[in-house]
């Protein structure tokens, strides 16, 4: 949707989608669409990506695929990357290459005991700024070393001037439906992601 009163600045409307997952049939994978606002281009997609631990190869390969998704298009625009702003975001499927054979996974689960509930506690004041920090208190943070993203894709993606803001917020997999708690068959993960580059911009909040 777009306000009425941009409707006539708006021009070079495009769409496209890239299908993967099992033998490319399309229950992984991103659809995007872009546009010119005045002299200003916009490319959003949004991702599926493969999920489970040991598929961050995969999703490797199927976000360099998406990068990709306007590369052929006829008159040529832009690739995702090279518009002024580019959003990227979807369930990632990002999960932490956690060590085996240590307590690593009992320890991050009792950092996120109550991290929601926490969460939802901080009070702001008239501003809107978070009064108090929160750092001390949040003993998962130091887990993010885990995370496939942070350690591994993220540095490819940086010297795209692709970046992504800090990890401010518990991680959102996997939740018992209708509850705050964490699904005790799987390990917790930031699955869902946003990732960003934009020019003459900068980043408020994630």
């Amino acid at each position: 949707y777009v306000r009425a009163q941009l409707v006539p600045l708006i021009r070079d409307v495009r769409v496209s989608r890239v299908r993967s997952g099992v033998c490319s049939a399309g229950n992984k994978g991103a659809v995007a669409v872009r546009f010119e606002l005045l002299q200003t281009s916009f490319c959003f997609v949004n991702v599926h990506l493969e999920s489970g631990a040991e598929k961050a190869n995969q999703r490797v390969s199927q976000l360099s695929a998406i990068l990709r998704c306007f590369d052929d298009s006829r008159p040529r625009i832009p690739t995702a990357i090279e518009h002024d702003i580019f959003i990227v975001a979807g369930d990632l499927n990002v999960r932490l290459d956690i060590p085996p054979g240590t307590d690593t996974d009992e320890h991050f689960r009792d950092s996120l005991r109550d991290c929601w509930a926490e969460a939802a506690r901080v009070s702001t004041n008239a501003n809107g700024s978070v009064k108090g920090s929160m750092h001390a208190r949040q003993a998962w943070r130091a887990f993010t070393r885990y995370d496939q993203l942070c350690a591994g894709t993220a540095q490819q993606l940086h010297a795209l001037g692709v970046l992504e803001g800090p990890l401010e917020f518990p991680p959102t997999y996997r939740m018992v439906r209708g509850t705050d708690e964490y699904d005790r068959l799987r390990t917790p993960a930031w699955c869902d992601r946003v990732l960003y580059r934009a020019v003459g911009s900068r980043l408020l909040a994630y």
